[in-house]
Parts: structure tokens; C-alpha cells; sequence
């Protein structure tokens, strides 16, 4: 199932759907798909985010998806857009998303959290790998445990128009911390501080 970019623009501006929110991996695997979709059970049948889970999925877990999205009824809240995402048309679900969702398990890094960060939309995701050096709790997105739906849905039900509002600003802020210059400052600081709070002196015997 894909979505096409008249569709995604009618969701976003649709006045029942509120806010819109893309779910989006390279690689959807098992633990992320059912993450999301459980989110949604939390929100219960009123929550007002339409849920976009975009990526391709591993193995029969696309099939499997959309029929969980039919047996639990969230035809209407979820959509699915499955397979493989080119850059562009990752562009186009973030240009038209409130807040980027990573529901991950485990993992290292995230290379969507910085496009999304580019484009002025805020980042949920779980704290998983070095993900949280980039999305700042607060700053320019929320950061929740890994591996609890819960977590997730409580963190949407608290990002309303202001909220995202800030978040949005600080995501567009932070844009030159993930240029190679701001990661250069940055690394800059935490070897200085590092320095000083340490006896360590350049060149002596460590024996």
C-alpha cells in the first residue's frame, strides 16, 4: 500500500486529523511496527494523530501489518506506506508531518533524525544508541524508554499546537550542530571539559 502526495497533503490539512504524525525506518522490523500500532490502542479511539508507518518491511511483516491495521479498526487513524523510501519522497512525508516518530527497539543511530531536524520537525523517539545525543529531550523533540507503546502515546497526548510549536523552533536550531563545523564545536567542548576535570597532561608517561 502507498500513499500517493495528494493524499498525505489532504490528511494533514483534513480538520478531523489534527496534527499528523509519520512513523518512518529504513527497515521496518517486527518490534517497531507493533510498537507503533500499540501506541495507537493507548491513544484510544479518539486520539486525534493520523499515524503514517512508512518504510520497507522485512520479510511477510508488511502483509502482517495491514492486517492488524484492519482487525484493530485503524483503518481510519493509520496508514501504511510500505517499501523502500527514496530521499525525495522522505521529504515530502516530513515536509507535511508534525512530529517524526522512531519507535526503535535497539540501534545505534538514526540517519532520518537529522533530515527531519533540517526540515523543522521535531523528533519522538526512544533512547537508544546515540540517538539522544541528537534529538534533546525537551529541545528539539521528546525522548522516551525503548520498547513501551505507553510511553509513546503519553508523550503525543502532550504535544499540542505550542508544544510543537517550541519544539519546531528548536529542531531548526539545532540544525548547525549537525553540521560538520557544530560537530567539530562540539567535540571542541567536551574535550575541554573533559581536560578539566581530569589530571591528564599531553605528551606524559601513562605507565
Amino acid at each position: 500500500m502507498t500513499l500517493e502526495s495528494a493524499d498525505v497533503s489532504t490528511a494533514h490539512n483534513s480538520p478531523t486529523s489534527r496534527p499528523f504524525l509519520a512513523i518512518t525506518a529504513a527497515a521496518i522490523e517486527d518490534p517497531e511496527g507493533v510498537v507503533a500500532l500499540s501506541a495507537q490502542d493507548y491513544l484510544g479511539p479518539f486520539g486525534y494523530w493520523l499515524v503514517i508507518i512508512a518504510g520497507e518491511p522485512w520479510r511477510r511483516l508488511g502483509d502482517d501489518l495491514e492486517q492488524q491495521v484492519a482487525t484493530r479498526g485503524l483503518g481510519q487513524r493509520v496508514r501504511l506506506d510500505l517499501g523502500w523510501i527514496p530521499e525525495e519522497r522522505m521529504a515530502t512525508l516530513l515536509a507535511a508531518a508534525d512530529v517524526l516518530v522512531l519507535p526503535y527497539r535497539r540501534g545505534t543511530q538514526s540517519a532520518v533524525a537529522p533530515m527531519a531536524l533540517q526540515q523543522g520537525v521535531p523528533v519522538l523517539s526512544t533512547a537508544v544508541g546515540g540517538v539522544p545525543e541528537v534529538v534533546r529531550d525537551g529541545v528539539n523533540g521528546v525522548v522516551v524508554p525503548a520498547g513501551d507503546p505507553a510511553a509513546i502515546a503519553r508523550a503525543l497526548e502532550t504535544l499540542d499546537r505550542e508544544r510543537l510549536r517550541r519544539l519546531a523552533d528548536g529542531a531548526r536550531r539545532s540544525v548547525d550542530e549537525l553540521t560538520w563545523s557544530g560537530y567539530a564545536t562540539a567535540l571542541d567542548e567536551v574535550l575541554t571539559e573533559l581536560m578539566a576535570s581530569t589530571s591528564f597532561e599531553p605528551g606524559a608517561d601513562r605507565r
